[in-house]
């Protein structure tokens, strides 16, 4: 389901924590101050920082991520966004992909049921929305073509092209999501 009980929060809580453990030490303990302080690690409105979720869509022939072209970061990313109140981290995946990319649930599936891999970014402050200088932290879930062919259907405002890379070339920009595809694809 996409909406989930106070049990569930606490189980995205753990493994976010897991996540960010194994990224760092620092990431860890900021984040971990975040929930002890009583503060939502899930709430957009979270200044200190806050977990964003990116779609990993993998092709039908398990060698390839779809990447978006994004006219608002001029870069190239993980189809991904905000989490909303009450929903789990693969559903807010999901929902990004359907609302970025036009993907159906019946296009692709989740494969396993909680995310891989993080990295943190840094997002500019933005002023006339009350935004301060803040971090993401972006847990990576990961999804599969269900057939080869994708009818895809781009929202101009979040992608303006989309790309099959390969998983070496994720290094630089998803260091952790490319060592754990890289890693799987040579342990089956």
């Amino acid at each position: 389901g996409a909406h989930l009980g106070v049990g569930a929060v606490d189980e995205d809580i753990r493994v976010v924590l897991r996540l960010a453990r194994r990224l760092s030490e620092a990431v860890h303990r900021k984040m971990d101050d975040i929930v002890r302080s009583g503060g939502n690690l899930f709430s957009r409105s979270e200044m200190r920082g806050h977990v964003t979720v990116s779609a990993c869509l993998i092709s039908a022939d398990c060698d390839a991520v779809m990447m978006i072209e994004s006219p608002k970061f001029r870069k190239a990313l993980l189809p991904g966004g905000h989490v909303d109140p009450g929903e789990s981290l693969v559903a807010a995946a999901a929902r990004e992909l359907q609302e970025e990319c036009g993907l159906s649930p019946a296009q692709v599936e989740p494969i396993g049921n909680q995310p891989v891999a993080m990295n943190v970014h840094w997002i500019e402050a933005v002023p006339v929305r009350g935004e301060a200088r803040h971090e993401h932290f972006d847990v990576h879930v990961l999804f599969k073509c269900v057939r080869e062919s994708l009818t895809l259907s781009l929202d101009p405002r979040e992608a303006s092209a989309h790309r099959w890379v390969g998983f070496e070339s994720l290094g630089k920009d998803f260091p952790e999501l490319g060592k754990y595809l890289i890693g799987g694809r040579k342990h089956g």
